[in-house]
């Protein structure tokens, strides 16, 4: 990923009102985290920038590619506390409903605690309501998404403490 991209996105993430921001292609991914009380006009904090790993197809001299290490630039106390239990992904490419209908009060809001099997959103694919159930006992520290949203597989949706 070219260094003129990487400044285009950050851009973009900082006039954004989100908490996280995610862009993925075939030269790499990058992940910005904002830390809680930050607003769009101060400083993001770039957390990590990996190559993607390309399928062991042949590099010059007709060696497998080797996977590129993960660079960590400025990374924030959050970002090392912050395991990959500790957040609740999108298993399913869609859009995200965070009520059972229009006008009804959310599945979940900040705060919540959520018991394993409650329903914590919706996510419609081709036309299809999926459930998104917790997967243990916890605390909803942030909610990452908004209602009717599109979420892309693995996007966090979101941030939980285990009870």
């Amino acid at each position: 990923m070219e260094i003129e991209k990487i400044r285009q996105l950050t851009e973009l993430a900082a006039a954004s009102p989100f908490a996280e921001f995610i862009y993925q292609d075939e030269g790499g991914s990058l992940t910005l985290r904002r830390e809680a009380g930050e607003n769009a006009a101060e400083a993001h904090t770039p957390v990590a920038l990996a190559a993607a790993e390309p399928e062991a197809a042949p590099v010059g001299n007709g060696s497998p590619a080797a996977a590129a290490p993960v660079v960590n630039q400025n990374p924030s106390p959050a970002a090392d506390t912050l395991a990959a239990e500790d957040v609740i992904t999108s298993p399913l490419v869609g859009v995200f409903y965070t009520a059972p209908s229009e006008g009804a009060d959310p599945f979940v809001t900040l705060g919540s605690r959520v018991r394993k099997g409650q329903v914590l959103g919706i996510i419609e694919t081709m036309k299809l309501m999926n459930e998104l159930e917790a997967e243990e006992d916890a605390e909803i520290t942030g909610v990452l998404v908004e209602n009717e949203q599109v979420v892309e597989y693995g996007q966090p949706l979101f941030r939980i403490r285990k009870l």
